[in-house]
């Protein structure tokens, strides 16, 4: 059996969309294994999948922040040392941008990734001696499994998408939850992915006022405080104690459904099979919406530049809220897709 390397180091959402494509090659070829290079903040995410094997660990963020110190604590050497200790049959540059180029080409082996019109950051083809084109114009997820399909080389299976996350292997969690509650994240870590704060009051106003239960998670002491926010003191609105991916993943799987914005645990509700309403603007849907089952992707009807697919948003005419695209989103939108989704269940 070859020995293969994954190279995926961000984001979050990316990572977990990269899950359905191992679940494809283990199904097509049993037994096959996988190492896969990760930034640390994200290793929780590939040890759900039982064809991983070990991850390599990039601490990119923390060491952009204070290079000088991570050269002379020794990390990046140690980092190095772990990426080079064995040769590998194929390492499979999965990410395609400049940074996972250059750690694909520091590892030992030959080198897989996209060819020049594929590649999300050009130049990055240039570290790869196997290449290939596939599509940019398609859902992040099936670009990932028609790669690993024609890089292994078998036929993409046609069955349902399967993420592979064994839900009894979640680890618990050690406070009681609402017995009947909704899964909210109005966080999100770029600001032109934020839905104004007042269209979330009115939604979660609505919700509570159905006899739901709302659980909202947070990382930064700035999202806390938007969250409490939109707490708004009312008791059966829950702030979760901070909790590692894997911990939040648990709670996820309680919940009877979820809202979020295009964010990391949007994708995460989609692996774990939530059904899930997710809200763009700046992103597109087509491109990096959920991928699953019951996922509801609510897409903004303007501005003309919505989707821009930037950070930052440029636009100059008259809107209430920025961005002005998630504006065109609004609470009975959301509602009514939210309760039709939930019809049933």
């Amino acid at each position: 059996m070859k020995r293969i390397l994954l190279v995926k180091i961000t984001s979050m959402g990316d990572i977990i969309q990269m899950l359905p494509a191992l679940t494809d090659a283990a199904y097509s070829l049993p037994g096959i294994r996988f190492d896969w290079v990760v930034e640390e903040s994200f290793k929780e995410i590939p040890r759900l999948h039982p064809s991983v094997d070990k991850i390599i660990t990039l601490p990119y963020r923390r060491w952009k922040k204070n290079i000088k110190e991570s050269v002379l604590s020794g990390e990046m050497t140690q980092f190095l040392k772990q990426l080079r200790s064995q040769r590998y049959d194929m390492i499979i540059d999965t990410q395609s941008n400049l940074k996972s180029a250059f750690v694909t080409r520091l590892a030992k082996g030959i080198k897989y990734g996209l060819d020049r019109q594929s590649v999300r950051e050009y130049g990055a083809h240039f570290a790869y001696q196997k290449k290939i084109t596939i599509s940019r114009d398609q859902n992040h997820a099936e670009r990932m499994r028609q790669l690993m399909a024609t890089f292994l080389g078998y036929e993409q299976p046609k069955a349902l998408i399967n993420y592979g996350i064994n839900q009894d292997h979640l680890p618990s969690v050690d406070f009681e939850l609402p017995e009947k509650f909704i899964f909210v994240v109005p966080i999100c870590s770029t600001v032109t992915r934020l839905w104004p704060e007042p269209f979330w009051k009115e939604v979660l106003n609505d919700l509570v006022n159905e006899g739901y239960e709302i659980v909202m998670p947070w990382w930064s002491a700035e999202e806390k405080e938007r969250l409490l926010r939109l707490k708004m003191n009312n008791p059966l609105i829950h702030l979760i104690p901070p909790l590692n991916l894997a911990q939040k993943a648990t709670i996820l799987t309680k919940a009877i459904a979820a809202i979020s914005l295009d964010t990391g645990l949007a994708h995460m509700a989609a692996a774990l099979d939530v059904p899930n309403i997710s809200l763009y603007g700046p992103t597109s849907a087509k491109l990096t919406g959920t991928f699953g089952n019951k996922q509801v992707h609510l897409s903004a009807t303007g501005p003309s530049c919505s989707p821009c697919l930037r950070t930052k948003c440029s636009y100059q005419g008259q809107s209430t809220y920025k961005p002005a695209c998630l504006e065109t989103i609004t609470p009975k939108h959301v509602l009514h897709s939210f309760y039709d989704l939930i019809k049933g269940l």
